[in-house]
C-alpha cells in the first residue's frame, strides 16, 4: 500500500507547478511587450510575475494586439502600471490599466502619454471604476446616435446629461448607499462626471417642468442621471485601449471599445439614454431640457 500523502502537500505540488507556468507565460507576454529590453524588466519583476493580478494585467493588454505588431510599451508607464495592480484585485482595474498600457506602444517605446492616466487609475477606487466604466460603456450608443442626428462631435456632447439604470450601479457598489454616493461624487471631484447628479425615481430626476402633466418616459422605475464630460470620454478611450485615439472615437460607432476579454467580468452594461429624449407629454418635442 503506498503511504498516504497529505492534502495540504498535494495542494501546495499542484500550487507551485500552477505558479511556475504563469511565471513561464508571463514572462513571454513580457518579451511581447517590451521586446529586448523584457530581460532588463524582467530582472526587475520576475519575482512578481507569479503574482496573479500582473499575469491578469498582462494577459489583456497582449488581448489588444489582436495579431498586429503595435510596438514596444513605454516602461515608465508599465512600471506604475505593474506597481498600481500589484494591489488591486478588481477586474476593471486590471481592464483600464492594460489599456493605457496598450495604448502606450510604440515604435520606439518612448510614448509616456498615458503616464498621467495610469496614475488617474491607480488613484480611483475599485467603485469609481466600475461606475465609470458602467456610465461610459451604457451611454456611449445614445451618445453615438446624438452625434450623429446633430452632426455633433464629442467635445459639444461635454456636459450632456445621460440617464442609466440605478439598480446595477448601485449593484456594482455591493448595494452600499454611501459607497455608491462617494464614488460618484469621486468621479465629480477628478472631472470624470459633471457637476450635477441625481438617482431615485421620477421626482428626484427632473430639474425643470415645462408645463404641467409633462413626465419622464423611463423603462426603469429608478435611474442614475449625470453629466459626460471629454475627460470622461477620454479615461474611456484610454482604459479600453484606444488612448492614442482623438475623443471623437468615443462617439464613433466603427472604434470597438469593447473589454479585451471576459467582458461581463468587467461591469454588465446597460441601454443609457439621453435625459432630454426622456420627456413625454404635450409639448414633447418642443422642448428639451439639458445642454443642447
Amino acid at each position: 500500500m503506498e503511504p498516504s500523502v497529505p492534502m495540504s502537500v498535494k495542494a501546495a505540488e499542484v500550487t507551485d507547478v500552477a505558479a511556475k507556468e504563469a511565471v513561464k507565460v508571463a514572462g513571454g507576454l513580457m518579451v511581447d511587450l517590451f521586446g529586448p529590453s523584457a530581460k532588463v524588466m524582467g530582472q526587475h519583476w520576475a519575482a512578481r510575475l507569479q503574482e496573479r493580478n500582473l499575469a491578469v494585467l498582462l494577459r489583456k493588454t497582449q488581448a489588444r494586439a489582436k495579431g498586429d505588431d503595435p510596438g514596444i510599451a513605454n516602461t515608465r508607464v508599465a512600471a506604475h502600471a505593474f506597481e498600481a495592480v500589484s494591489y488591486a484585485n478588481d477586474e476593471v482595474v486590471a481592464e483600464y490599466l492594460s489599456g493605457v498600457l496598450a495604448s502606450s506602444r510604440s515604435e520606439s517605446g518612448s510614448d509616456d502619454t498615458g503616464l498621467p492616466w495610469s496614475s488617474l487609475i491607480a488613484r480611483l477606487s475599485s467603485d469609481q471604476l466600475r461606475l465609470h466604466y458602467f456610465i461610459y460603456g451604457s451611454a456611449r450608443q445614445a451618445l453615438i446616435r446624438e452625434a450623429a442626428a446633430e452632426s455633433a462631435d464629442a467635445n459639444s456632447l461635454n456636459g450632456t446629461d445621460v440617464l442609466v439604470p440605478l439598480e446595477p450601479a448601485y449593484a456594482l457598489c455591493d448595494a452600499v448607499f454611501s459607497r455608491m454616493t462617494d464614488a460618484v461624487d469621486g468621479l465629480v471631484r477628478e472631472g470624470l462626471l459633471a457637476g450635477s447628479y441625481s438617482w431615485g425615481q421620477q421626482e428626484h430626476l427632473l430639474n425643470a417642468t415645462p408645463h404641467y402633466g409633462d413626465v419622464l418616459d423611463l423603462p426603469w422605475e429608478q435611474a442614475m442621471r449625470v453629466g459626460v464630460t471629454v475627460h470622461g470620454m477620454r479615461l474611456f478611450l484610454w482604459g479600453l485601449g484606444h488612448g492614442d485615439k482623438h475623443t471623437d472615437a468615443y462617439v464613433d460607432a466603427s472604434v470597438d471599445l469593447s473589454a479585451s476579454e471576459d467582458g461581463d467580468d468587467v461591469a454588465p452594461l446597460a441601454e443609457g439614454l439621453l435625459y432630454r429624449d426622456c420627456w413625454s407629454g404635450k409639448d414633447a418635442g418642443k422642448w428639451r431640457p439639458g445642454p443642447l
